[in-house]
């Protein structure tokens, strides 16, 4: 890893993560991650005309037997212009690859399998623009 890679900051706000501070992770991370958890009762819509938050990703945790509810919210979180240009990752297991699927077809939207591997996470990132 190089050394400019590892003292990169992301902040990456988190939605659905279970009452965890962030969402499941595996490995290491040698960057630092500022997970920011959303509340339980945080909600997408908006007026649109609020001030862009300064996130460098947004993940949504698919929670098992959950996939239409994450659709909905990856779907109102694009529908919202105020998180336009901000890169949405929904993190899936292996048997939530519809719902992958789906949400890829989404503007600047990808997904990551869990649990999170930092290297996997950065490319990702890097693949949506986020330097």
């Amino acid at each position: 890893m190089t050394e400019s890679k590892e003292r990169r900051q992301y902040d990456v706000f988190v939605v659905n993560a279970a009452g965890r501070d962030g969402p499941p992770c595996r490995g290491e991370f040698t960057c630092q991650w500022n997970w920011i958890a959303a509340s339980a009762d945080w909600t997408a819509r908006g007026n649109g005309n609020a001030e862009q938050p300064k996130w460098d990703a947004i993940v949504v945790v698919a929670q098992k037997n959950q996939e239409n509810e994450a659709l909905a919210l990856c779907k109102a979180i694009r529908d919202n212009r105020t998180f336009d240009n901000i890169p949405l990752l929904v993190a899936v297991n292996i048997y939530q690859m519809p719902l992958a699927s789906k949400v890829k077809q989404l503007p600047n939207s990808s997904y990551i399998f869990t649990p999170i591997v930092e290297d996997d996470l950065v490319k990702r990132l890097e693949e949506t623009g986020v330097e």
